[in-house]
């Protein structure tokens, strides 16, 4: 889903300390060997097998519970980072998926298309927004985090085509097909993108050669700087920073709390 909407939320302003790469270092971010991007994480599933004594089933379920231990919504590093005092940012405009008219939860992610993790957070959240548990009740607002300010470097000119693409209603068709053919490193192959996407290609050279899809680029970047981001994927939900110990692919389960799902466990069972 491709839309505006006037949201407001609040932004954590600590910087990122997953082995990002500093924004200022412009120069050598066209290649992928010169991205850094947060360190990936993981989530810990449950594990068991079924009891096929049905006189023993109420002590095997109590004793499973047992040894379960805490949720991660009962966790330290949950109640830190809800603790986190966010700043503002102001989605207004982004393209989203989900609910972009009245969430209940807000995730915005500043994303660099030349990393590595930004394709791996991109495919997560595909399917978490394909999943109506999430869609329906939340909103993930796509954020600009070109690693240059060149306007003539390819990470700005990735970026600037997915924007072309936004201003005619249809972003994530240029977004998936960037991150389908990673790393998209010259011009030639991500203009030869945008007829098979299914865009206008006469709007689309008018709109990546605009001023205005420069200026939106561009001013993403400003609001994550400005933001603490130093690295992607930079993901905040309710303007909260995902960051050591907590890493973007802990979303789905800081979602999960504030949904009040079972961990990996909304109403139709999960994506």
């Amino acid at each position: 889903m491709d839309g505006d909407a006037d949201t407001d939320i609040d932004a954590d302003t600590d910087a990122d300390t997953d082995g990002d790469t500093d924004a200022d270092s412009d120069a050598d971010a066209d290649t992928d060997s010169d991205t850094e991007c947060a360190d990936t994480g993981e989530t810990c599933g449950d594990d068991g097998g079924a009891d096929t004594d049905t006189d023993t089933d109420t002590d095997a379920d109590s004793d499973a519970d047992a040894d379960a231990g805490p949720s991660f919504c009962d966790s330290e590093e949950f109640a830190d980072f809800m603790a986190k005092t966010p700043v503002a940012l102001d989605n207004t405009g982004a393209p989203f998926r989900g609910n972009g008219v009245d969430p209940e939860v807000v995730v915005t992610g500043f994303s660099f298309f030349l990393c590595i993790h930004c394709l791996d957070a991109s495919v997560l959240l595909e399917e978490l927004y394909a999943d109506p548990a999430y869609a329906e009740r939340t909103a993930y607002f796509f954020r600009h985090f070109p690693f240059s300010e060149d306007e003539t470097s390819i990470s700005v000119k990735d970026h600037r085509a997915a924007e072309a693409a936004h201003l005619q209603g249809d972003f994530f068709a240029m977004h998936d097909a960037i991150f389908d053919n990673y790393p998209v490193t010259s011009e030639t192959t991500l203009l030869g993108l945008v007829e098979p996407a299914g865009l206008d290609t006469d709007l689309f050279d008018a709109d990546y050669a605009s001023a205005e899809s420069l200026e939106r680029v561009l001013s993403d970047r400003a609001a994550g700087i400005a933001a603490g981001v130093t690295g992607t994927p930079s993901i905040f939900v309710d303007g909260r920073k995902l960051s050591t110990p907590l890493s973007w692919t802990m979303l789905p389960d800081v979602l999960d709390c504030l949904l009040g799902y079972a961990p990996w466990d909304p109403p139709d069972g999960g994506p």
